[in-house]
Parts: structure tokens; C-alpha cells; sequence
């Protein structure tokens, strides 16, 4: 509840609620009601965005992998307020695992760039080696780099 001409509220659970307007002038009074669906703040905590995933001893960007880079986009310009921090990582039968995970961090990094995300928001880190797959496990999910939005104060 609210009064006053420039009245309003925050909601602090997601939902939908109702809102009622409630309007009193010299010859008498007028109700209006709708229904307004409230959504958690996603920019408020750090959150992880679509990974990508590359081919052995590669740091190139496939079409599937800039595909899943432009659904991060969208996320990444709702949050202005959020660093985005991108970490890649590199599996141990790999040429020179930890220049290729600094790499691959990067190849992410310059695809933000030229879609318009500032430089300045952007954190590359290359992770290293995550592990060497097993027997029967897929090679590729040590090959990859995710994208992380993360408060500013956090950014290391």
C-alpha cells in the first residue's frame, strides 16, 4: 500500500499480484485493478550463462558454439551493472593445455566485443586443465569456456 501522487512499491516476492488504483477527487472516487507479474531480479546474484564447447587443440568458435554465445548476449545487456568473467579450460591430453584454456577465454571474450559488449566489462582467465576424460566419458566436456555475470564487487 501506497499513497500520495508519485506512490509506488516493491514487491520483495516473485508472482503475480494485484494492483489496485484507488483515485478521490471533489465529486467522488474511482477504483482500477489488474494483475502485474513480478519477476526475481536475475541481475542481482552471479549466475552462470551457456557454455561453449570446442574441438581438440582448438580455440576456434563453431556456429553452434556462437550460437549459444548470442543467446548470452541478451542476458549480458539486461545486466549492465554485472562483470561478465569468462573462464576456459583445456582437458590434459591436449598441446599446451594452459595457453589453450587463456586462449579459448579469449576467443569468447573478442565474439562479446564485436557484438558491442565494452571491453571494460569483460574478464578472461584461462582455468587450465580441468581433467582427463575416462573410459566411455566424452573428450569434449573438458574442452570448453563459461561465461559467469557476477556483481562488480566480486570481480577479482
Amino acid at each position: 500500500m501506497a499513497t500520495g501522487c508519485d506512490a509506488s512499491h516493491t514487491y520483495t516476492l516473485s508472482g503475480s499480484h494485484e494492483v489496485s488504483l484507488l483515485t478521490r477527487t471533489a465529486s467522488g472516487s474511482a477504483v482500477a485493478t489488474t494483475t502485474v507479474p513480478v519477476r526475481e531480479d536475475a541481475c542481482l546474484t552471479a549466475s552462470a550463462l551457456n557454455p561453449v564447447y570446442f574441438e581438440e587443440n582448438s580455440s576456434a568458435l563453431d556456429v553452434n558454439a556462437r550460437g549459444f554465445l548470442q543467446e548470452n548476449v541478451w542476458r549480458i545487456f539486461s545486466c549492465p551493472g554485472q562483470a561478465v568473467e569468462i573462464f576456459g579450460y583445456a582437458d590434459r591430453s591436449e598441446r599446451l593445455p594452459e595457453a589453450l584454456s587463456t586462449a579459448r577465454a579469449r576467443a569468447v571474450m573478442r565474439y562479446y566485443t564485436n557484438l558491442g559488449i565494452p571491453e571494460e566489462r569483460l574478464r578472461t582467465k584461462g582455468n587450465g586443465v580441468v581433467g582427463t576424460p575416462g573410459s566411455g566419458m566424452a573428450r569434449w566436456q573438458y574442452r570448453y569456456a563459461e561465461t559467469v555475470l557476477s556483481n562488480v564487487d566480486s570481480v577479482r
